[in-house]
């Protein structure tokens, strides 16, 4: 018995070692709630969207058209909208934003539920389709489509009836989002539409609000609906006659599969929908004239249930956020966590919208509205930000956590300003320049710590090398005191600085500061509160070898996805007053969180 006591441990020790080489990968880290969803992840990732504001208002000088304008004012003479979507692809855009209706009630589309729109105006004859060239054009650019439907209509008579209005409504929302179009000749993106799904929704927006709200849940073949309304908007699309539809059944009885046939046997086949939308943008404008309330709720569902990648923009959501401003300002702080449930859609307060919220429920991050020109609309006698100032508002949006929607107006011509794209095109090409060489691609990086084993690649310091969100550093659990060395190879000078977090896993850095090594001392050049998915700051041209991040605190272990220094020799910054200060917390909850580190001068050899 004894020999075999050796052979034992020969065994026991060849498992051991057996399961060391096969041991299964550290697990990355848990997210910290909450999260982004996959639609708002998609939208954060784009981070530029070009805003399109256009209608009579563009032909007769002003902002806020009054709904009493002629639709013959509208008669743009070259209207390209592939000329809006090639700038935006062109300039790094990731979707277009059109205004299907502003305030002044004037549709860009042949609305079957009004007589205010293109289809009573001189251009193309009355036959033209705003939205439908648009959607068709950012197809083929491969952008994304993004619709603003203004709650504020100054022309529909209805306005001030909370019942009817709000139906109105939800039925042009449904248009929008479903809406069903002969398309051109040239078109390759001809399909079958779902005619089930289409005569479903588009009896749903003409249900009483108040029935929608206590049916909504139901299956959609089963949801109650207007049958005769619903024929009376599918004639608008389908210019089929009265006698060929089939008689109502009445005011509340339920569509069935089989009508949904008969319908699709009467309408072309050939047709193409605008196709997906990826934002739908509103905002709380009512102005003074009547009382209404709008039924929020009632059109997010139907929304979410029409497009289910969109995401909706709001003052208070639900899924991004208005930051509080319109010149596409965040805050120095800025949290993508909000809470929802504080907040009222035209009573948020501009600090709450700007900074977010480090203990909110809900994810709702923060876009950026600022227009290119002093007006929304295109005036004649106004002229555009120069590069300088877009590469600013660029800094102060995208660089602290939001999207950036800019503002490019088409002119009384249907096209955008030459000189509109001259800045645009700069605009583009300086932010070409300055990011092109990342000085520290090719550091040496290490870390303090590194999650599972100093070794583990999965989740090793140089991971914040690489381009995007999805590699990232981190470090071990249970730490206090997270740094990371970069060795740049040669002395180099810079003044811009990019981190970025995976946000998928949730925001999580509540303070950090960067230094570098003078005289074997750490020297801050630059401090910060809250990175998320980009941050950008700019500061005084240094020069060094050497940098150390340190993040001072966070809500959980800090997870970095991305570090860069560049050089931005086209802003000036004469010191460091308010670029190392100490940094803006929002709340005394936050502030009590903060973590000593004890490293700021210590040498390399120490580090």
């Amino acid at each position: 018995m004894a020999a075999l006591v050796p052979l034992l441990l020969a065994h026991l020790l060849l498992c051991v070692h057996g399961a060391t080489v096969t041991s299964v990968a550290t697990p990355p880290p848990l997210p910290v709630l909450p999260v982004p969803s996959y639609a708002q992840l998609r939208w954060q990732l784009s981070e530029m969207a070009l805003f399109l504001h256009f209608g009579p208002n563009t032909f007769t000088d002003s902002e806020w058209g009054t709904g009493h304008a002629d639709p013959s004012v509208f008669a743009p003479s070259a209207l390209d909208a592939g000329q809006w979507a090639r700038i935006a692809a062109q300039g790094g855009f990731g979707r277009v934003v059109l205004t299907a209706k502003h305030h002044d009630g004037f549709c860009l589309w042949p609305s079957a539920l009004t007589e205010y729109s293109v289809a009573a105006s001189p251009w193309q004859g009355g036959a033209g389709d705003v939205v439908a060239e648009l959607a068709a054009a950012a197809r083929a650019e491969g952008l994304g489509l993004g619709l603003y439907l203004s709650p504020w209509d100054r022309h529909e008579p209805v306005y001030g009836d909370t019942i009817a209005y709000n139906e109105h409504y939800l039925g042009q929302m449904t248009e929008l989002l479903t809406r069903i179009t002969a398309p051109s000749k040239a078109s390759k993106d001809f399909q079958i539409p779902d005619f089930q799904r289409v005569g479903q929704n588009m009896g749903n927006a003409c249900m009483g609000v108040d029935q929608m709200l206590h049916h909504r849940s139901l299956p959609r073949v089963q949801r109650q609906t207007s049958e005769l309304k619903f024929h009376e908007m599918l004639q608008g699309i389908t210019n089929s006659t009265p006698e060929a539809r089939p008689p109502p059944r009445g005011e509340h009885e339920v569509f069935f599969s089989d009508d949904m046939e008969a319908i699709h046997q009467r309408v072309e086949l050939h047709l193409v929908g605008y196709g997906d939308v990826e934002e739908v943008w509103l905002d709380g404008a009512k102005g003074d004239a009547k009382k209404m309330d709008y039924m929020f709720d009632a059109w997010f569902s139907l929304i979410h249930q029409l497009q289910e990648r969109v995401v909706i923009f709001s003052d208070a959501g639900p899924d991004t956020r208005w930051v509080g401003d319109e010149a596409g300002v965040a805050g120095y702080t800025c949290w993508s966590p909000f809470n929802k449930s504080s907040v009222t859609i035209g009573h948020t307060t501009a600090e709450y919208s700007s900074s977010g919220d480090p203990f909110g429920q809900d994810w709702v991050p923060a876009e950026c509205d600022v227009s290119i020109r002093p007006g929304w609309f295109w005036h004649a006698s106004e002229k555009p930000k120069n590069v300088t100032t877009l590469l600013d508002i660029y800094y102060k949006s995208v660089g602290r956590n939001c999207l950036l929607i800019l503002n490019v107006p088409p002119n009384s011509s249907g096209l955008i300003a030459d000189e509109d794209i001259q800045v645009l095109q700069e605009f583009t090409e300086i932010r070409r320049a300055i990011f092109s060489q990342n000085f520290a691609a090719n550091a040496t990086v290490t870390a303090n710590s590194v999650r599972g084993e100093q070794d583990n690649l999965q989740f090793a310091p140089s991971k914040v090398l690489e381009d995007g969100i999805y590699s990232y550093w981190a470090p071990q659990e249970g730490q206090t005191c997270w740094e990371m060395l970069f060795d740049l190879g040669q002395s180099t000078s810079f003044n811009l600085l990019q981190l970025q977090e995976p946000i998928q896993l949730g925001q999580r850095v509540i303070e950090f500061h960067v230094a570098i090594l003078v005289d074997e001392l750490w020297q801050t050049i630059v401090e910060g509160t809250t990175i998320g998915y980009k941050r950008l700051l700019l500061f005084p041209v240094t020069e060094s070898r050497y940098l150390k991040l340190t993040i001072d605190s966070a809500r959980a272990d800090p997870l970095i996805s991305f570090f860069g220094v560049f050089m931005d020799p086209f802003s000036s910054i004469h010191s460091l007053q308010n670029h190392v200060k100490p940094p803006r917390t929002n709340s005394n909850e936050v502030t009590m969180l903060r973590m000593a580190h004890a490293s700021v001068n210590k040498s390399i050899d120490a580090m």
